[in-house]
């Protein structure tokens, strides 16, 4: 990989936040691009703002284009529901557990792609500032950021645009501190180790369980009304089929109803 702070950097006079946080987000980007946009910025200006703000704009162009691409987005579809879910924490007023949601959320990419999303943020929250450069005369710059990256950091036509302009915003705002691991988890496997350490076994003091722990009696009672739940919409949907003679529903009852070793199942359904 080309490294973009070495072609370019040289170039950039009195490097700033805005221009540091542009080429630490050009690492990711193909060669040929990186050099093409050195030879841009090593154009000679005679005025220092003038020639830093052509820089920014030079700067932002390219990885504006870049980035409107048609390509994956940082966020896929893959963690669309877990992106719902913390939406919907956001709107029940449990911004706490929202935000180590996505904390844990940003956990489960890829360490390249994760960078990349992290880099891209935080050029954005840059960007977006209102006394900083501005973008466009007509809107502000959050305005234009969001809009701008949106599609790249996620595009899932099942979120409405509210719901994707809020998430896109939350991440960019919040940048900083959603890449760290959340508090709650290190020390839960702090104590995790620490139990292991004395010899203990360590489920358990467990913090998080992905299942509810149920007696014998209880699995059974639910297994029961479980298949007869099931075995009913089955003997219904054979009642209602009506692609299929009297007869034919009979014949495929009988088998089901003598399987059920309880006839409510069976009559309940008629």
């Amino acid at each position: 990989m080309c490294h973009f702070s070495d072609c370019c950097a040289c170039f950039v006079i009195r490097l700033d936040m805005w221009l540091m946080a542009a080429t630490d987000c050009l690492e990711y980007f193909p060669d040929q691009l990186i050099v093409i946009t050195g030879e841009h910025l090593s154009q000679q200006c005679a005025d220092e703002k003038q020639r830093m703000n052509m820089q920014k704009r030079l700067l932002f162009d390219t990885i504006s284009k870049y980035y409107s691409q048609e390509r994956d987005p940082l966020l896929t579809d893959r963690y669309f529901d877990i992106h719902m879910g913390i939406m919907e924490l956001f709107e029940k007023d449990k911004g706490h557990q929202a935000f180590e949601a996505s904390q844990l959320c940003l956990r489960l990419l890829e360490p390249n792609v994760r960078d990349e999303l992290r880099r891209l943020l935080a050029f954005m929250a840059v960007a977006a500032e209102p006394e900083g450069y501005r973008l466009q005369k007509q809107y502000d710059n959050s305005s234009v950021v969001c809009r701008t990256f949106q599609k790249a950091i996620v595009h899932n036509k099942s979120m409405s645009k509210t719901k994707t302009d809020q998430l896109v915003l939350f991440l960019m705002e919040n940048h900083t501190e959603l890449f760290k691991t959340p508090v709650s988890l290190i020390e839960t496997v702090t104590k995790q180790l620490q139990t292991l350490q004395q010899g203990r076994d360590p489920d358990t003091t467990a913090a998080f369980t992905f299942c509810q722990q149920l007696t014998v009696e209880q699995y059974e009672e639910q297994r029961e009304l479980a298949t007869m739940k099931q075995l009913q919409q089955l003997i219904q949907d054979l009642t209602q089929n009506t692609t299929l003679h009297t007869g034919e529903t009979d014949v495929k009852k009988k088998p089901v109803a003598s399987n059920t070793g309880n006839p409510v199942c069976f009559h309940s359904s008629l």
